[in-house]
């Protein structure tokens, strides 16, 4: 896996709000990697989940979800997942 430095040039091509994403979703691989529960084939579907999430709720990646908020997306999720 690549590293993500926020001064490499391709960087400055993306607006904010989706350099931040990317921010928080290499940090999150990053956790799932060091806690070693997720095999490395299943973190992009983990990314996708937690960004969809985030994206069905309308909350940016760096506010800390409710356990309630998640529970509203679940539902959400399985009904895409069937589909």
């Amino acid at each position: 896996m690549a590293n993500f430095h926020i001064t490499h040039p391709h960087v400055l091509l993306y607006p904010n709000h989706i350099l931040w994403r990317l921010i928080m979703l290499r940090a999150y691989e990053a956790f799932l990697a060091k806690k070693g529960t997720v095999k490395t084939q299943y973190v992009p579907f983990y990314q996708k989940w937690v960004s969809d999430c985030y994206a069905f709720l309308n909350e940016p990646l760096s506010n800390r979800l409710k356990s309630e908020q998640i529970k509203e997306f679940l539902p959400h999720m399985s009904k895409r997942q069937e589909e």
